[in-house]
């Protein structure tokens, strides 16, 4: 590794890992970049929380549309219901892969 400051972070709960390696870029000090990645792993928690609560209201408010169109009658709506439905628990999923 050649970077100016190399940086690895997990998260505890999902086991998600991260590294992070920056170069000198002009106009920018070591303490800058220094600061801007303790900033971001101190934040890392919190954005993933944020994320991860996001996801989960999608996948809330798709459900619900779900409900509403298994109550009708009209297929078509049925299926794209389900078919958001899936790809927000995707979504919920991969926060927890990456």
């Amino acid at each position: 590794m050649d970077g100016l400051l190399v940086v690895s972070v997990r998260e505890k709960s999902t086991g998600l890992e991260k590294c992070v390696e920056v170069h000198q870029l002009e106009g920018i000090t070591s303490e800058d970049v220094k600061r801007h990645v303790l900033g971001a792993v101190e934040n890392f928690d919190e954005d993933m929380a944020s994320r991860e609560l996001s996801a989960g209201r999608e996948a809330n408010d798709a459900l619900s549309g779900a409900k509403i169109a298994m109550a009708g009658s009209d297929v078509e709506k049925m299926r794209d219901a389900a078919k958001k439905l899936r790809e927000r628990l995707v979504d919920c999923g991969k926060l927890h892969e990456e």
